[in-house]
């Protein structure tokens, strides 16, 4: 009927994560960081956006990079997901650095959803679709599917990333 609005469907929630933990370690075993020798990746209580915790990415020169690669099985019983998004809040807590979400379904190719290089002083929400880039790269959902954030500096200044609420759905809206 005229004006009214249809009905939007609820994702469902295929994993959250609000990083509610005193080391990394304690998360599941989908999360593999990356540290270099002028990054890192931990866990901080100093920011949160939803509870106690964040994960913390910061590189404290040129080049620095520090990476937080999660795997999800985005073919659960064999059957392709469709709506697929990624949602998280980020929060610059050191100036000048670049966060970039990346994602992959082999470990080898990786394309680019989401650069920021600023947050506006606070938190700032971020929702990426992946299924519109999985179609215009004609890539499958897989069973490794990897999802990248990467913090990197590009001067001889510390710069950092907060990460908190990440969550993977389908199917619907967030």
């Amino acid at each position: 009927r005229a004006g009214q609005a249809m009905p939007q469907v609820a994702a469902t929630v295929l994993y959250s994560e609000g990083f509610e933990v005193a080391e990394l370690a304690q998360l599941g075993a989908w999360w593999n960081f990356a540290d270099t020798y002028r990054g890192q990746v931990s866990a901080s209580s100093a920011r949160a956006h939803g509870g106690t915790g964040s994960m913390a990415l910061w590189a404290n020169s040129s080049y620095g990079t520090a990476d937080a690669e999660m795997t999800a099985d985005l073919t659960p019983g064999g059957v392709p997901l469709s709506g697929v998004t990624l949602d998280f809040w980020a929060n610059e807590y050191a100036d000048n650095g670049t966060l970039t979400v990346d994602w992959s379904v082999d470990g080898s190719n990786w394309r680019t959803v989401l650069t920021t290089a600023d947050t506006g002083g606070g938190w700032r929400h971020f929702s990426v679709n992946l299924d519109a880039d999985r179609a215009a790269a004609g890539w499958s959902y897989g069973g490794r599917t990897r999802l990248r954030f990467r913090q990197t500096s590009p001067s001889w200044t510390a710069t950092g990333f907060a990460v908190d609420d990440v969550r993977l759905a389908a199917g619907g809206t967030l």
